[in-house]
């Protein structure tokens, strides 16, 4: 496994088959050379169209479960949006990451009023049971040929249906 995701985030992931392309790819990612596109339902209206959340995030000395912004041992956390639709008090955001810190989504979006829709540990709401971010895409080179290669995963029923109850 090349990246991860958050447990409850559906998805792309990036897996190596040859232990050779794993040090490549790893480096990719360090390199800002992968882009890795999310979509998630946000509580809320009224975010800008498009924006950068540059937040530092660090583990939350009081529960190790989660992080928080400027935790423990922070590190720098840039976190860039589009919002595409409102809808009824929600809105979808297509969200790009540079970096890649643990919860960085769902932190930077709680710290900015706009927690993700389901989640478990950030917001307490019960809009759905299912947390609503999904790794949308991944654009990266393909080791050795630099060929650019886009994946692209299936929204998911559970985000489908969020959004046909709220039309």
């Amino acid at each position: 496994m090349i990246h991860r995701l958050d447990q409850e985030t559906s998805g792309a992931i990036i897996f190596a088959k040859n232990p050779v392309v794993v040090p490549i790819l790893v480096a990719n990612i360090r390199e800002k050379q992968i882009r890795r596109t999310y979509l998630a339902w946000v509580q809320g209206i009224g975010l800008p169209t498009n924006g950068t959340i540059n937040l530092r995030i660090g583990r939350d000395p009081e529960d190790k479960r989660k992080r928080k912004i400027d935790g423990i041992n922070s590190a720098p956390a840039v976190t860039h949006y589009q919002v595409i639709k409102e809808v009824r008090g929600y809105s979808l955001a297509q969200i790009q990451l540079d970096t890649g810190r643990t919860h960085q989504i769902r932190v930077h979006f709680k710290a900015i009023g706009h927690p993700l829709v389901g989640d478990p540990l950030y917001n307490s709401t019960d809009a759905s049971p299912v947390l609503l971010l999904h790794s949308w895409q991944l654009q990266l080179p393909l080791p050795f040929t630099k060929a650019l290669k886009t994946v692209t995963a299936p929204i998911p029923k559970h985000f489908r249906d969020f959004k046909t109850r709220l039309i």
